[in-house]
């Protein structure tokens, strides 16, 4: 017999992150119900699909005025993920958002126009690393549709299947 549990969680938490501080608050409900999937990446010895599982859900406001849906995510294997989003009506454009999380990146590996299959260009994306707490942060950013978006984790590998199952284009 299999159980299916249910965890609803609200937390209020001050957050520092660099030189960013966000009152963050977060509530959730996870369970076994939803996940999003990925195929796995064509490395060698890597052929396993990844599925990503919500763990939190919730929204914080930036030090500098921003108001983001936030989610935390567990893949399949143990890794972390977190994903940062604001709507086109946001308190700060998408394209601020960008430009900001680009300029505190420690290094940026890309960045080029975001265009669909059909080459019509929808946005910006960038590939950026972080440095936060003596540890290494892969993301992907980028802007659609008047939207901002952010995938973060200590492993690029996951950060880009995620984003393979996360974008809509």
């Amino acid at each position: 017999m299999s159980r299916k549990f249910n965890v609803t969680a609200l937390i209020c938490l001050t957050w520092w992150a660099g030189s960013q501080k966000a009152i963050l608050i977060l509530g959730g409900q996870a369970d076994n119900s939803s996940s999003r999937t990925a195929p796995a990446a064509a490395t060698k010895g890597n052929t396993k699909e990844l599925k990503f599982k919500p763990i939190l859900m919730g929204e914080l406001r930036t030090d500098y005025g921003a108001h983001l849906g936030i989610d935390l995510y567990l893949a399949s294997d143990g890794v972390g993920l977190t994903v940062r989003y604001n709507a086109s009506s946001g308190s700060v454009p998408s394209g601020s958002l960008f430009e900001h999380e680009v300029a505190r990146a420690a290094k940026v590996i890309s960045r080029a126009p975001l265009k669909n299959s059909a080459g019509e260009l929808l946005g910006e994306r960038a590939e950026v690393l972080f440095h936060e707490s003596n540890q290494e942060l892969h993301a992907v950013l980028w802007t659609w549709n008047g939207s901002f978006h952010e995938i973060e984790s200590s492993s690029l590998r996951h950060v880009l299947a995620m984003e393979k199952s996360y974008r809509p284009y």
